[in-house]
């Protein structure tokens, strides 16, 4: 190639310049050169907000069912409120998700305590006392002594 650009150069009348000087069109310093355009991803590295799903769950399960549904409704909330970017929407949901969770785990254990202390004074105050009557008269009628040896 470069004996083609000096036979060129020479019948085009340029005698006395180096090839230095006058270098050929693909070898120019100002010629632009293309690279792909690198595509630039740009994440939100925010984590999201604990959704309080598995006590949500208990809640509903094991102790109180209407407190646990709203607590269900909120965790379902956060996930969805994060998808769509709204994180203020999200931490507000994940504080209700495990205030209502919360609620709803304290709410069945008193009721747990009270169906027990229930039964507790049903067997005391009012079988007990019809079961030492019945011994006492031993009625025939009233089968409590049977059952209870």
């Amino acid at each position: 190639m470069s004996a083609q650009y000096s036979k060129q150069q020479d019948d085009s009348g340029q005698h006395g310049q180096s090839q230095q000087q006058n270098p050929p069109p693909y070898y120019e310093k100002d010629a632009l050169t293309a690279e792909p355009a690198a595509t630039v991803i740009i994440r939100d590295t925010q984590l999201q907000p604990n959704d309080y799903l598995t006590l949500a769950i208990f809640a509903t399960l094991c102790c109180c069912l209407p407190l646990g549904i709203v607590a269900l409704i909120k965790a379902g909330e956060v996930r969805s409120k994060f998808s769509d970017g709204d994180m203020a929407g999200a931490s507000e949901s994940s504080k209700a998700a495990k205030k209502w969770g919360i609620w709803g785990v304290i709410a069945g254990i008193a009721m747990w305590v009270l169906a027990v202390v229930f039964l507790i004074v049903y067997i005391k105050l009012i079988v007990d006392p019809q079961k030492a009557e019945a011994e006492q008269t031993n009625d025939p009628t009233n089968d409590f002594s049977s059952s209870y040896q």
